[in-house]
């Protein structure tokens, strides 16, 4: 009877700490199950974009950005965040980041001298913050707002300075009126907010008046010998030819100054015009009597 008593007990107590440690696994060890699916991550999340700088340098910045953005996919892609909490995180995160990727690239602006590279680095990152997306497709950067309007602007400097490197290496001439419209883009790019830090880039500008004006001469210089080729063309063609010619270089004498600031004498180019129309005269001259 005693052993039963003994047995029944220890049945009992055993039962009950069973019992005992499957309640405190059940409410105390399991994960609550009603806890929201980001609530864990997102303050995780924000602490990460809080740390970012706005006056940290480029290297830094750009690695903080991508060391979060690449978290948000990755929670997103494994269903940690809900897409509309990390829609938030992406905005979040891109308004911190967007100002002081501006800040650094106007402190580049601000160099006295440029590099091709950096440029295009500058235009490759604006389209590739761009081009983040929320769930629905929509850019996080959205179209109209400041932050757009701060990317668009740090992007336009980057052209306006890919236009003038390309206008001061072609000092082609083709008209005055051409030359004068060089000119004038010449001298709003030295002029520029940010171009006009970029000394060697201002150099090149400055000089393309001389290089256009000695353009200018050289292409007088090639008409006035064409006329020593009298003997292709007709009497008529070639008097059409040389006042056009003596057109051109009275045009020169009178606007060359205004224009580029510097001129040269016309003096040789009339004088050989003038020898040239000679000789065409005197072979026409022959010509003529020879077809009798």
């Amino acid at each position: 009877m005693k052993r039963f008593i003994k047995t029944s007990i220890l049945i009992i107590v055993a039962v009950v700490t069973v019992g005992s440690v499957a309640y405190y696994a059940k409410t105390r060890l399991d994960p609550p199950v009603d806890l929201p699916m980001g609530s864990q991550f997102v303050p995780a999340v924000e602490r990460e974009i809080d740390m970012i700088s706005s006056s940290a340098n480029e290297i830094t910045l750009n690695r903080q950005f991508f060391k979060v953005h690449h978290f948000i996919s990755f929670l997103a892609d494994n269903k940690r965040v809900s897409p509309e909490e990390a829609d938030d995180l992406k905005e979040k995160l891109a308004k911190k980041y967007v100002p002081g990727f501006v800040h650094n690239c106007l402190l580049t602006f601000r160099h006295t001298n440029w590099s091709a590279s950096d440029m295009k680095e500058i235009q490759n990152r604006v389209a590739m913050i761009k081009k983040v997306v929320k769930s629905d497709g929509s850019r996080v950067v959205a179209r109209g707002s400041s932050l757009n309007g701060q990317l668009d602007s740090v992007f336009n400097v980057t052209q306006r300075y890919e236009e003038a490197k390309q206008l001061a290496a072609n000092p082609r001439f083709v008209n005055l009126d051409n030359a004068r419209k060089k000119i004038s883009r010449a001298n709003s790019y030295r002029h520029h907010d940010y171009l006009k830090y970029n000394i060697s880039l201002c150099d090149s500008l400055m000089r393309l008046p001389a290089k256009l004006e000695n353009a200018h001469y050289d292409r007088l210089k090639a008409r006035v010998d064409l006329l020593q080729y009298f003997r292709s063309r007709s009497e008529e063609e070639y008097d059409s030819l040389y006042n056009q010619v003596l057109g051109d270089i009275q045009q020169y004498a009178d606007s060359a100054n205004f224009v580029y600031g510097t001129s040269r004498s016309v003096g040789d180019l009339k004088s050989d015009a003038r020898d040239y129309a000679v000789k065409a005269k005197a072979y026409y001259k022959v010509s003529d009597w020879l077809s009798f």
